[in-house]
């Protein structure tokens, strides 16, 4: 990451963006970085988890055949 930083600071530089501020900007990006991917990633299996729950509760039967024919794979 020390690397990344130092290469996003210095394409700042470039572009006219102060130091200081470039550096507080990867911050917040890495800050983002650790909670961001993770968190997406609960919502999608929260969605999913609602989808097949309800599919579950309101066609069990074509639930369970599906379920099933894919463990016979």
């Amino acid at each position: 990451m020390v690397q990344i930083k130092e290469e996003f600071i210095k394409g700042a530089i470039e572009n006219n963006v102060q130091k200081k501020t470039a550096s507080e900007i990867f911050d917040l990006i890495l800050d983002f970085a650790d909670y961001g991917f993770n968190k997406s990633h609960g919502v999608a299996y929260s969605v999913l988890a609602f989808y097949t729950a309800y599919l579950k509760t309101h066609y069990p039967l074509g639930v369970s055949r599906n379920i099933n024919g894919m463990q016979k794979r």
